[in-house]
């Protein structure tokens, strides 16, 4: 891992890390939409790993 870090220059490390906040955000918002879906008493059980 630390000679990746090296390798990568600063502008690729900040591309890198906006494309994992992006797909963090996609990643979120898939969860947030399944969970909508399902009804409160399995979200309920669901909380406590979230």
């Amino acid at each position: 891992m630390a000679s990746l870090n090296i390798r990568l220059s600063v502008a690729e490390k900040e591309k890198l890390m906006r494309m994992v906040q992006e797909g963090n955000t996609i990643l979120s918002n898939l969860i947030r939409k399944s969970l909508s879906l399902t009804p409160p008493t399995v979200l309920e059980k669901r909380k406590p790993f979230i």
